[in-house]
């Protein structure tokens, strides 16, 4: 399979007789193609590379809830390099030991060289990025602190040099929550999520403010964060701030009652955001329901529980008010429990939305733009199955290689053989190499579904 990258994909393949249905997608036995479905309606299929990253049981940890994530750079030499680790036991105890480099020579075909991160003090690294001069940036954090420290390596990952902290104060925690992203001009942008914890139903601001902070050096200093002016004297009071409607924010804070912020940037330069919105219910939620894709009340009374869509085009100073990544008709493409997403924009216009399903058989999908995130096609592909967080590069041709977690549990794979309990299981890591079709191919397979 590794010379139909090497051209242009010409044609379709219908999807063969064990996918057609696609709630069995988890347990599709090809792992050389991608399944395209609408609803119950199989459209098609895309070929793919799927590469195990051998993690030799280290991210196979006892008890509790636990996932794995992905990450992928690349260096001006072409060499790639994945980052796969963050596997939990109980929850938010773990240290770096457990995170793991890969190396690939080959535009990730096949990835020989592999080394266990070691940061100072053990911390858990959250976001890795390949910065433009070829070192690495990684942001990690503890569950004894409420501190981010910033690490720089210069040796492509072997050793570290903690460069910066982003302490939490005047909130009482402050965690990583999305991907490190530098831009075109050298700006890096971090994602954290500053919160103060539940104390009682009437002091709220316990749902958390995303903010985006920027660094023009390297990650050595940091601007953005909370203004102290503002958050110092509400957090003392004890006060509560909420929005008015679905055109209001957060006073200082980037996006409200968000979370898991996905960055990337377009070759014109615009800053995309991909937002989980899954704040505390607020009351204007209700008639938003039908619009933003809403479904009925979770345990927790939560309408929206699912990705929306933001962008910046300032460089991440100022972001347009999130909305929902919908069809030319304004339908949404993604319902609650549709989570944490990454757009992968391509050098011909389009993007890529990856996103996690949380419902039914757990498992990561594929959205896609014709027409630079404007609207959105229904269509849905079937990346992978299990639970991950997942991160993808693009390569001269229009290949998208995505490093992705992939947990595999009874429960994640929708079997109820606990009751609903969240249960250790399997977890494992892959690489998928994969393409998009041309425009017209696409469109044609969508059209299919209508």
């Amino acid at each position: 399979m590794n010379q139909f990258l090497s051209s242009v994909v010409a044609t379709l393949t219908i999807a063969s007789l064990s996918a057609a249905n696609p709630s069995a997608f988890p347990h599709h036995q090809n792992p050389d193609e991608i399944v395209v479905t609408r609803g119950d309606k199989v459209l098609g299929s895309i070929p793919c590379e799927r590469i195990v990253l051998d993690g030799k049981g280290r991210w196979n940890t006892e008890g509790g809830y636990c996932y794995t994530r992905g990450q992928v750079g690349r260096t001006s030499d072409g060499k790639m390099y994945a980052r796969v680790g963050s596997a939990w036991g109980a929850y938010f105890v773990a240290e770096s030991s457990l995170d793991v480099f890969f190396e690939s020579h080959d535009d990730g075909r096949t990835w020989p060289g592999r080394w266990n991160v070691d940061l100072p003090q053990k911390r858990l690294p959250g976001n890795f990025i390949v910065l433009d001069d070829d070192s690495f940036l990684v942001s990690a954090t503890q569950s004894t602190d409420s501190v981010v420290s910033i690490y720089r390596s210069t040796d492509r990952g072997r050793t570290w040099k903690l460069v910066s902290e982003i302490p939490a104060h005047p909130f009482e925690e402050n965690y990583l929550d999305g991907n490190l992203l530098q831009l075109q001009d050298g700006t890096i942008l971090l994602p954290l999520n500053f919160a103060v914890p539940v104390e009682d139903e009437d002091f709220q601001t316990h749902t958390g403010l995303e903010f985006v902070l920027r660094s023009t050096d390297r990650g050595h200093s940091w601007h953005g964060g909370p203004d102290l002016t503002i958050w110092e004297p509400l957090i003392k009071a004890r006060l509560s701030v909420l929005p008015k409607g679905p055109d209001s924010y957060m006073p200082g804070g980037t996006f409200m009652g968000c979370y898991e912020t996905g960055l990337a940037q377009a070759p014109s330069g615009r800053v995309l955001a991909t937002l989980r919105f899954s704040g505390y219910p607020w009351v204007w939620h209700e008639r938003m329901k039908e619009a933003w894709g809403g479904r009925e009340p979770d345990k927790i009374g939560r309408i929206f529980r699912q990705v929306m869509f933001s962008a910046s085009d300032d460089g991440g100073l100022n972001w347009e008010m999130m909305r929902p990544f919908a069809d030319a008709d304004g339908e949404s493409v993604i319902i609650q429990q549709e989570t944490n997403g990454q757009m992968v924009p391509l050098g011909d216009g389009r993007i890529v939305l990856i996103h996690q399903r949380r419902f039914g058989p757990y498992q990561l999908v594929g959205r896609v733009s014709i027409d630079g995130g404007k609207t959105w096609l229904h269509d849905e592909y079937r990346i992978s199955a299990g639970f991950g967080y997942s991160g993808s590069v693009v390569l001269d041709d229009g290949t998208i290689v995505t490093c992705t977690g992939k947990s595999i549990a009874s429960n994640i794979l929708g079997a109820d053989s606990k009751g609903g309990e969240e249960v250790e299981g399997r977890h494992e890591a892959q690489i998928i190499r994969w393409k998009l079709p041309p425009n017209e191919e696409v469109l044609s397979m969508s059209q299919s579904g209508s």
